[in-house]
C-alpha cells in the first residue's frame, strides 16, 4: 500500500515592533493508501508552550455500491462548499475555521452531499500553525444535484449559535443564519449561472443581488467556456 510520512521541527524568533515572541513546535504528515478504507492522511502541527495545536485526520474516497464515495474529516478544518458556489464570486457563503467533524458523499457528478459541525475559531501563528477556539457552534450543510445533462442546481446554509466575535474575554457572541441557492446551465463552451442568498451573522434577513436591493432577486450571469460569470445581464430591475 503506498505511503508516506515527514516531520519538521521549527524555532523562531519573530521581532514585531520591539515585541519578541517564539514559535517553536513540530509540523507533522502522515499518508496511508488503502484499498478498503480510502486515502486516510493525519495533518498536525504541535506547538510548544501550551500554544495551542493543529491536528486533522482526513479520510478520502471511501467506496460505497451505487457509485457513492465518501470523504471524512475529524479535527481543524475549514467548513465544506458545495462546487457551484466555489465556481462563482459574485454571492457565496464562506467557509469558517472550526474544530468538529465534516463528511461529504458524492455519486459521480450526479449528486454532491454535504454536512460539518463543530466549533468555530480562528488560525494564528506564520511558522507553525495553531488554533484559537471563539466557542459556541457552527453548522453547515448542502446538497448539489445534476437536474440533467446541461443543469446543476445547489443549496447550501449556515448556522452560527453564541459564537464569540473575537478572542477577548468580554467580546460580544453572536447568532445567526443564512442560505445560499445556485442553478448552473451548461452546453459545449456556453454557460449560465444564477445565485440568490438570504440571512446574516447578525440575524438580519437581507436578500442578495447585483442590480436590484427588493425583497427577492438573483443575479444571472454568463460566461465563455466555464460557469464562472464575467458579463452580467442587469434585468432584475433596470432591463438593461
Amino acid at each position: 500500500m503506498p505511503r508516506s510520512w515527514r516531520v519538521e521541527g521549527f524555532g523562531s524568533r519573530i521581532d514585531q515592533g520591539g515585541r519578541i515572541r517564539h514559535e517553536n513546535g513540530m509540523v507533522l504528515s502522515a499518508r496511508l493508501d488503502t484499498p478498503a478504507y480510502g486515502a486516510i492522511s493525519l495533518d498536525g502541527t504541535l506547538r510548544s508552550g501550551g500554544a495551542s495545536s493543529v491536528v486533522t485526520l482526513w479520510q478520502r474516497g471511501l467506496a460505497f455500491d451505487g457509485g457513492w464515495r465518501a470523504n471524512n474529516a475529524l479535527g481543524m478544518m475549514n467548513t465544506p462548499a458545495i462546487n457551484l458556489a466555489r465556481q462563482q464570486y459574485r454571492f457565496f457563503l464562506p467557509t469558517f475555521p472550526v474544530a468538529g467533524v465534516q463528511t461529504e458523499w458524492l455519486q459521480g457528478n450526479n449528486v454532491q452531499v454535504q454536512a460539518s459541525l463543530g466549533e468555530p475559531g480562528l488560525y494564528d501563528g506564520l511558522r507553525v500553525a495553531g488554533f484559537s477556539r471563539l466557542g459556541g457552534v457552527v453548522a453547515t450543510g448542502g446538497v448539489q444535484v445534476a437536474l440533467a445533462p446541461e443543469w446543476q442546481a445547489g443549496v447550501q446554509f449556515a448556522d452560527a449559535r453564541a459564537v464569540q466575535t473575537g478572542l477577548e474575554a468580554n467580546d460580544a457572541k453572536t447568532t445567526g443564519r443564512s442560505w445560499y441557492g445556485a442553478a448552473a446551465w451548461r452546453q459545449a463552451n456556453d454557460g449560465v449561472a444564477g445565485t440568490t442568498s438570504a440571512g446574516g451573522w447578525m440575524a438580519r434577513r437581507a436578500w442578495a443581488a447585483i442590480a436590484t436591493t427588493t425583497a427577492s432577486s438573483a443575479s444571472i450571469a454568463t460566461s465563455r467556456g466555464a460557469l464562472r460569470p464575467s458579463t452580467a445581464i442587469r434585468r432584475a430591475a433596470t432591463g438593461a
